[in-house]
């Protein structure tokens, strides 16, 4: 855990004006893409004004989205995806302000383990439901084994092949989840089931999305679009080992699609070779 947010924000709207002359507008967003025109339709959070702004060149970054099942209860308070530093912020203030006793999260991946971890180290009584006999699918059950007998030995109460079925809810704050097999008491829920390419915006204009889901790209980051680039989560990547298309969410690949996007935006020239989706994670011990 970390003592002061500040530490994870790269930069500050003003720090970013003074060092490299970008505007950032906060509390604003893009309603539409009119490619025709070369144009973005723009509303202004607080007020809800609308206007259109013209563009020569255009990057879509719009990230992901926590996967959200459709089940019943799913919209009551005290239900959380946490997949960027505004949705962390909510939280945090959520758990200051409510002060949840039993927390239940809902898959064993990166998110929802670290997740599970920080939520014992505020003094939370914390179960986690996951579909498959051990957490981080994507290792070895093996491997898999050692992470859940770290969460176990620090706390977690841990449910193995587990589906979540609904939420039970009174007043729309959230009371318990329940699975295929029983009935978890808790008023604070956090979503770790995954993320999903935020392309809506770009589907919607015609922007082509590739076979993953996400926003299509070339090794420059352009997409089937005119003047038009994205990177980050919203857009795809090549794999260097199955040498197909891949979606992947990290910081990491994030950054670089940005770099490349940027330097041809720019009148430069440079290519993203690709991934192997390596990360790495510190759960507990392990």
């Amino acid at each position: 855990m970390v003592d002061n947010t500040e530490v994870l924000m790269a930069g500050t709207p003003q720090g970013l004006r003074e060092k490299y002359r970008i505007d950032i507008h906060l509390h604003h967003e893009v309603k539409e893409i009119d490619l025709k025109k070369g144009r973005i339709r723009v509303s202004k959070t607080h007020d809800g004004r609308t206007w259109w702004e013209a563009f020569d060149y255009l990057m879509v970054s719009t990230g992901a989205l926590p996967f959200k099942p459709s089940v019943e209860g799913i919209e009551a308070k005290g239900i959380f995806g946490v997949n960027n530093l505004e949705s962390g912020l909510s939280l945090d203030h959520f758990i200051k302000t409510a002060k949840p006793k039993k927390a239940v999260v809902i898959g064993g991946g990166y998110i929802g383990l670290e997740m599970a971890e920080s939520l014992i180290l505020r003094g939370m009584d914390v179960s986690l439901v996951n579909r498959s006999n051990e957490v981080m699918s994507t290792l070895d059950p093996d491997m898999g084994k050692l992470v859940s007998t770290a969460l176990v030995n620090v706390g977690v109460t841990l449910y193995r092949n587990e589906t979540l079925e609904a939420f039970e809810v009174n007043d729309n704050h959230i009371q318990g989840v329940i699975t295929d097999k029983r009935k978890l008491p808790a008023d604070l829920v956090i979503l770790g089931m995954g993320a999903r390419p935020n392309t809506s915006l770009a589907e919607a204009a015609g922007i082509k999305l590739g076979e993953t889901g996400a926003v299509a790209v070339d090794d420059t980051m352009k997409t089937s679009a005119e003047n038009v680039w994205a990177g980050g989560d919203c857009a795809e990547s090549f794999h260097l080992v199955s040498k197909r298309p891949v979606n992947i969410a990290l910081g990491t690949v994030a950054n670089k699609h940005g770099r490349v996007a940027g330097t041809n935006m720019g009148g430069g020239y440079a290519a993203f070779s690709g991934v192997v989706g390596t990360a790495v994670s510190k759960i507990c011990t392990v």
